[in-house]
């Protein structure tokens, strides 16, 4: 009767990744019984990666995605550093790594997308705490997303602009847009022309039914198709 425990066990101080010894402390037990203590630890582990995401997931070649990492806990005091890798850096680049703050639990990184000729994937992959995690990334050319003309009726003489709009960036040497119509006669049509995202097509006819093409291109130079079907630029 009146046999109990006393007191409280102990460890050692420390919060950071490791062992920590947990000791006897105060711990006791009435005379009736000796008290025999074996000593144990503590194992901090380091958060690990549970979720990788890219948004969007799917962009035109010179876009980027933004890719966020996840860890199963706040990162430990200095925070925690998250390799990054591409599967293939021909269609998208991240940096080496992404570090997570202490005590914070997500981190953004950004993702390159490159030139590509037709539609590419890669997967991205972030690895911390023994766990890793993937996420795949599309890559697509850019591609005409739509085409106006502007007026949409005109007299013999007159001119409409035509504004070609692709759905991302050109490359650096441009994105060539072929152009075409089903009822013209003039050396301009079903030319090939080069330029940046969004480019304006002039179409001039004259009185012996002769079509000229002026191209503008994004920087403000203009592309002429002259009469004896060259395409040459303006100085």
């Amino acid at each position: 009767s009146g046999d109990s425990f006393s007191g409280a066990l102990t460890r050692a101080a420390g919060e950071n990744v490791g062992t920590h010894a947990i000791q006897q402390g105060t711990l006791a037990l009435s005379g009736n019984y000796t008290l025999t203590y074996i000593g144990a630890f503590l194992t901090v582990k380091p958060p690990a990666v549970i979720l990788l995401a890219l948004s969007p997931a799917s962009v035109v070649e010179g876009s980027t995605s933004t890719g966020t990492v996840t860890l199963s806990g706040p990162a430990p005091i200095g925070g925690a550093v998250v390799t990054l890798a591409s599967d293939n850096r021909a269609a998208a680049t991240v940096p080496a790594s992404v570090t997570v703050a202490g005590g914070e639990t997500t981190a953004a990184f950004t993702v390159t997308s490159k030139t590509v000729a037709t539609a590419a994937s890669a997967t991205i992959s972030a690895t911390y705490g023994g766990a890793t995690k993937t996420a795949s990334l599309t890559v697509t050319p850019p591609a005409v997303s739509s085409l106006a003309l502007s007026p949409t009726s005109i007299v013999g003489g007159s001119t409409s602009t035509g504004t070609v709009t692709l759905n991302g960036p050109a490359p650096s040497g441009g994105a060539v847009v072929t152009l075409a119509s089903d009822n013209g006669s003039g050396p301009g049509f079903g030319k090939r022309y080069r330029g940046k995202r969004c480019n304006y097509c002039h179409l001039y006819s004259n009185q012996h039914g002769r079509f000229r093409h002026d191209f503008g291109d994004h920087f403000g130079q203009l592309w002429r198709d002259d009469p004896d079907g060259q395409l040459d630029r303006n100085p």
